[in-house]
């Protein structure tokens, strides 16, 4: 009896946690509200400026990312250089990261490597 009484609030535990878990619409509904979150950030931020967004393709298969809701923007002015901007529960726009793209290093004499400047 005991067994089968455990095994039923399992089941109910599981049952509550795969409903609690937002599904693909959800996700997608808080990315297009965060992506408009960003956009008069961008445009208080950075007067003038034009940009390109761009977020995470978390339903391509194969793709693998921690959180799909980062906002990657970059800028037409810094081509190679990616910020990704996060967007709290309140609606407050924060620079999480920023990366560049490096051009492939050369070797030059006694073997060190040399990028491009």
């Amino acid at each position: 009896m005991l067994a089968l009484m455990t095994a039923g609030v399992l089941c109910l535990m599981f049952g509550i946690f795969l409903m609690s878990q937002p599904d693909d619409e959800d996700i997608k509904a808080q990315i297009k509200e965060k992506v408009a979150a960003v956009k008069p950030y961008l445009a208080k931020e950075f007067p003038g400026e034009t940009w390109t967004i761009s977020t995470v393709p978390f339903q391509k298969a194969g793709y693998e990312h921690n959180n799909p809701y980062v906002i990657t923007v970059v800028f037409e002015n810094e081509p190679d250089a990616s910020y990704e901007y996060e967007v709290d529960p309140k609606g407050h726009v924060t620079q999480s990261c920023f990366y560049i793209e490096l051009p492939p290093p050369t070797l030059r004499g006694g073997g060190f490597l040399s990028y491009p400047t």
